[in-house]
């Protein structure tokens, strides 16, 4: 089966062969081993990638296709389309312009914010380290723009949800 993945403003079109637990991805033309156990819950997921290991926690967000995803303590927001939701979207694609919108993916503290208004940041760039079930999660914008708003200070307890940090895009007018 064929999908399109796009996650920090970066596309990758994957491949997925075999039956579970056992599969083989073709990321971009690049073939890797893939094992998958769920660990109980089926948010957390125990993946082993030609042989590296890792412990995902994966959440559907509130848009269909669109995950958040939290490995090693890294966040993102993935999107994951197959072929024909792909083409779908492609012919109703707008292109998002305006702003971004960093929010708290689930409950917990802000311990660090590497952010203040006026700044300038990447697609990529970590803007707010929170703590959530005794883990640390760099939250990372997801467009290339001008910081215009932070709500959250250093130890703030906050809801999933709460937004964090606003970041004007490059694309708005």
């Amino acid at each position: 089966m064929k999908y399109k993945v796009e996650f920090q403003q970066r596309q990758l079109e994957v491949e997925i062969h075999g039956e579970p637990p056992h599969y083989e991805l073709v990321v971009d033309g690049h073939r890797t081993r893939a094992d998958t156990a769920c660990l109980g819950d089926e948010s957390l997921l125990s993946l082993l990638l030609d042989n590296d290991s890792y412990l995902a926690h994966v959440v559907p967000a509130e848009r269909n296709g669109v995950f958040e995803v939290s490995i090693a303590g890294k966040f993102a927001r993935v999107q994951v389309l197959d072929e024909l939701s792909s083409m779908a979207q492609a012919l109703h694609a707008e292109q998002a312009a305006g702003r971004f919108v960093l929010k708290s993916p689930m409950p917990g503290l802000v311990v660090e914010i590497r952010v203040q208004p006026g700044d300038r940041v990447e697609a990529g760039s970590p803007l707010v380290i929170m703590e959530a079930m005794k883990m640390q999660n760099e939250l990372a914008s997801e467009s290339a723009g001008t910081v215009t708003a932070v709500h959250a200070k250093v130890n703030d307890a906050v809801e999933s949800g709460t937004e964090l940090v606003v970041v004007e895009s490059d694309t708005s007018s």
